[in-house]
């Protein structure tokens, strides 16, 4: 799943460009030993309610 130091997302589109945030993501990813399909499954069973922005989860 990691190549050159990087993630590999392949199955999935980043939805940031600020590499603070891609960094917190990938550590946590590797931290958690998450897989492609724990990704997916939180990806495809959660998603944020409307009028809520990351302020409101302390990012």
């Amino acid at each position: 799943m990691v190549t050159d130091a990087k993630m590999d997302w392949r199955r999935f589109e980043p939805l940031t460009e600020d590499e603070a945030e891609e960094s917190r993501l990938e550590r946590l990813v590797t931290e958690k030993s998450l897989s492609r399909q724990d990704l997916a499954v939180i990806l495809f069973g959660l998603r944020v309610r409307s009028g809520f922005g990351k302020e409101d989860f302390g990012i």
